[in-house]
């Protein structure tokens, strides 16, 4: 855009000193990277991270408007994790990249986010898998976490 501007006002100022337009090599512009802006990793893990708060507080009916699951199908999913623990741990900690995964080589054109829950005993066998579109996303304009399971991973509940 600039290089664009900058030839068409050294046209318009030759032209006006009445000097005749000098040719100039057309240069390309230059192009925008494809794909996925990097800030949307950021805005994902944000937001996995805002359903484990969702789970922590047995928060179903919204967690069940952003993810198209029914109360019952959650309640279900988390019934045998709240028979084992009387806790969902939300620190600072509970939020850092070691409960977080983000793939981009399972399935082409997806990201898949994988998120454990931090219970009170440290096993860290209980969370969700979850998948973003990019191609929907692009469109979009931003990400969207989609709820793939929940539960203890190897037995999670899918819808």
């Amino acid at each position: 855009l600039l290089r664009a501007v900058d030839a068409s006002l050294l046209e318009e100022w030759e032209r006006l000193s009445g000097l005749d337009p000098v040719q100039r090599v057309e240069t390309a512009a230059p192009t925008t990277a494809t794909g996925p802006p990097r800030g949307w990793r950021t805005a994902i893990r944000t937001a996995s991270f805002g359903w484990v708060e969702m789970f922590a507080r047995k928060g179903y009916a919204a967690l069940g408007d952003r993810t198209g699951w029914s109360v019952g199908q959650l309640w279900q999913a988390m019934s045998g994790y709240w028979s084992t623990y009387e806790a969902m741990i939300t620190d600072g900690d509970a939020r850092s990249a070691n409960f977080f995964a983000l793939s981009d080589d399972e399935t082409p054109g997806q990201w898949v986010v994988r998120q454990r829950f931090v219970d009170p005993e440290g096993d860290g066998e209980w969370g969700f898998t979850a998948h973003v579109d990019l191609a929907a996303a692009l469109e979009a304009g931003a990400p969207t976490l989609v709820l793939d399971s929940v539960g203890s991973f190897g037995n999670e509940i899918t819808r």
